[in-house]
């Protein structure tokens, strides 16, 4: 069976989701990272672990899931100041930003 290097868990799902991407998947990198800040026991796992998480702040503000992201709420800073490793990244633009 190959190996699962990523997993999108967090960005709309279940927390403990990320956990299960670690533990029964082997993932390398969970996708969508910043709503780990909810939990403590997620932020500690993966602060550990050192597993990557990719944070896309246009996704993000759009899906409401950082309501503040470009006015103040950063949560990019708060994730490093945890020890987690942070990539900032984009999603697919026409997901986000099509014509009105």
């Amino acid at each position: 069976m190959a190996r699962v290097t990523r997993a999108a868990t967090l960005k709309l799902g279940r927390l403990a989701d990320a956990l299960e991407a670690l533990d029964e998947l082997g993932v390398e990198r969970i996708d969508h990272g910043v709503r780990c800040l909810e939990n403590e026991a997620v932020v500690a796992r993966l602060a550990k672990a050192q597993v990557p998480l990719t944070v896309c702040p246009c996704s993000n503000h759009r899906l409401q899931v950082c309501s503040r992201f470009f006015c103040g709420e950063l949560p990019v800073r708060a994730l490093m100041r945890r020890g987690l490793k942070v990539t900032l990244n984009s999603d697919d633009p026409a997901y986000f930003f099509m014509g009105s």
